[in-house]
């Protein structure tokens, strides 16, 4: 909620979102022992301004979009599918629907103890990965009329090359 009355107080015209990362495939532990993570439907609810335990706070607006970075693209399709679930369940049908972000590490892992990347190859799957997953939203109606639009890119170790190629791979073939 303190990004939403930040945007109220200068920003009310100009679209902003909201991005989570999910580090293996999970939202990150609340604090506590135990497996306390937050799960993905109240991670929309809050970001909706629809938290379970709190009534909606009217003034503050609502972000243009929903996003996914920095997440290993193995894992997107099911948080995504959880995602689209909140979305369709807590947003008021007769508004416009946020857009979706997704911009997902090449699926490196960083190491704090040598402070190096251990580097997966994966020979050009993430942007057929990513690729295949925007197709899916944009294909099937009742996932893309939870979504006002989609936009995609990549976060940590992704490069040009990879850009690129998820450009190729997403324009329509010509004859």
């Amino acid at each position: 909620m303190a990004i939403a009355a930040l945007a109220s107080e200068g920003i009310k015209s100009k679209p902003w979102w909201v991005s989570f990362v999910f580090p293996a495939g999970k939202f990150p532990e609340t604090t506590g022992e135990g497996d306390n993570r937050v799960d993905v439907r109240s991670v929309v609810a809050a970001a909706l301004q629809n938290p379970v335990h709190l009534p909606k706070p009217e003034h503050l607006p609502i972000p243009s979009a929903l996003g996914v970075n920095c997440t290993d693209i193995e894992v997107v399709s099911t948080i995504l599918a959880d995602m689209e679930r909140a979305v369709k369940e807590l947003s008021d049908p007769q508004e416009s629907r946020p857009w979706l972000v997704i911009y997902p590490n090449a699926g490196d892992t960083y190491d704090p103890l040598t402070q190096t990347w251990v580097v997966r190859d994966s020979g050009g799957i993430w942007a057929e990965k990513l690729a295949d997953i925007v197709s899916e939203i944009k294909s099937h109606p009742e996932r893309r009329g939870i979504w006002s639009g989609v936009v995609a890119g990549g976060c940590c170790r992704t490069g040009p090359e990879d850009i690129r190629l998820l450009n190729q791979l997403q324009r329509p073939k010509r004859c």
